[in-house]
């Protein structure tokens, strides 16, 4: 979250306003609240640095992409109610044309987006899509005009609901771009080099609408993975400035900062990747080694019990199990503690661990089992409230059905040191542009 307009910008505004031409003032007052009202003209200014020259240029190509698409502007403002706030993607499926194929996109992007209410501790939204789970062939056979067509239907739904809940709490507000890495890996680009090239021109769309994104959250990354070791140490500090990057396993950081998620948020998370279980066994391997259970506890003293199985016997280490407690304490972020926490996991008949805790406050309970062998597992894991995991115990031990989801990839050991510097070399420049070194705003991935 950002401060209201200050003085000092109100008097940029007002001068950035009276270079505008008369063309350009046409094209803006006809243009919705949202787009020409000062707090619009003050994100054009800070997404590029305060200075009137930058900002104009940038208002300019935002009014032109504006009239270059005007069927499709009309359009879409005709499906959104002038109070939006929660943003919700839905509103478009209502009567489009190709409702099948709008459908599927968003389907296939498995995108999750969170109301302020249950976004950030600090009362931003959230929108968050599990990368690793995505299919990039498969987005691939998409066109470039519906995916153009839905792009710019949720940035300007998007720019409403900001701008609503902006001039509700007088502050900037800004969503926040969360991605789960959890199964990432940077080979998936070379299985669909369309989606690459047309993931850089939806980052062109993006800087039209500068100062949206408050930051992007990449969490459950591989603890010393070589590409976020590069990322690191090349980026520039002011594109880091807007990255906050978090390992697997590190909940601390996702959850209890002012950024982070709500425990609300955190239990939707997990609800919305659950969703997409083909079945009980869940498969973990070297590029997918991770599956958390969230359990939302309302008040003091309820008791929760977990239970961990494999499909196979396993040796000494092979798993790691660990189970949190997020605890509402009338703090503004919640705190962590550790409830159960085993590295060296082992099992000769296949349940690997179970137990229970009992909760000193309202919070959430998770579950976190990870793989920490080159093999690949499956496992059974749940979490309830007393009682309620003991169904586990009549699953066979039987090995699961083969996933029809396995990754085209199944490590990144095969990807050459020379690939990993094509790779990080092609991010940097759209990262470059989508933070706006030069002349673009602050974007949106």
């Amino acid at each position: 979250m950002e401060a209201w307009i200050t003085p000092e910008e109100a008097g940029r505004i007002l001068e950035l306003r009276a270079n505008l031409s008369q063309k350009d003032r046409s094209q803006l007052e006809s243009a919705p609240e949202d787009i020409r009202h000062d707090l619009m003209m003050c994100r054009f200014l800070r997404g590029h640095g305060n200075k009137v020259p930058q900002a104009l240029r940038a208002l300019r190509a935002h009014l032109q992409f504006r009239e270059d698409n005007a069927a499709l502007m009309r359009k879409v403002r005709s499906k959104l109610p002038p109070d939006l706030i929660d943003f919700d993607e839905k509103l478009f499926l209502a009567d489009h044309h190709g409702l099948s194929r709008f459908r599927a996109l968003q389907e296939s992007l498995k995108l999750l987006t969170l109301p302020a209410r249950c976004g950030s501790n600090g009362g931003a939204p959230i929108s968050l899509v599990p990368i690793g789970l995505l299919q990039f062939q498969e987005l691939g056979e998409f066109t470039e005009d519906l995916v153009n067509e839905w792009f710019i239907s949720l940035m300007e739904m998007r720019s409403l609901s900001l701008h609503n809940q902006s001039m509700q709490e007088r502050r900037m507000v800004k969503v926040i771009e969360a991605r789960d890495c959890n199964g990432f890996s940077f080979s998936q680009f070379f299985s669909a080099m369309k989606v690459t090239r047309l993931f850089k021109k939806l980052v062109k769309t993006a800087t039209l609408y500068p100062e949206v994104v408050s930051m992007v959250m990449l969490f459950n990354l591989t603890p010393g993975a070589t590409w976020v070791w590069m990322f690191k140490h090349i980026v520039p500090q002011q594109i880091m400035d807007k990255l906050f990057l978090c390992d697997r396993g590190d909940w601390s950081m996702c959850v209890c900062t002012p950024r982070g998620f709500t425990i609300d948020a955190l239990c939707r998370w997990n609800e919305h990747i659950n969703s997409f279980r083909l079945d009980r066994w869940e498969r973990l391997t070297p590029v997918m080694p991770q599956v958390c259970r969230a359990l939302r506890v309302r008040q003091p003293g309820q008791t929760f019990s977990w239970i961990v199985r494999c499909s196979e016997r396993i040796a000494e280490g092979a798993l790691k199990v660990k189970v949190y407690f997020f605890a509402e304490d009338g703090r503004k972020v919640p705190t962590i503690s550790d409830v159960y926490h085993n590295d060296r996991c082992q099992s000769d008949d296949g349940l690997v661990c179970k137990g229970n805790s009992e909760s000193t406050s309202a919070g959430m309970a998770l579950l976190e089992v990870e793989l920490n062998t080159g093999r690949t597992l499956a496992v059974v894991a749940l979490l309830g409230f007393d009682g309620a995991t003991e169904e586990t115990a009549i699953v066979p031990l039987l090995p699961p059905p083969q996933s029809t989801t396995d990754r085209f990839f199944d490590g990144d050991s095969s990807v050459s040191w020379f690939l990993i510097g094509t790779i990080a070399a092609l991010v940097i420049a759209i990262v470059r542009q989508m933070f706006s070194l030069s002349q673009a705003g602050i974007t949106q991935t």
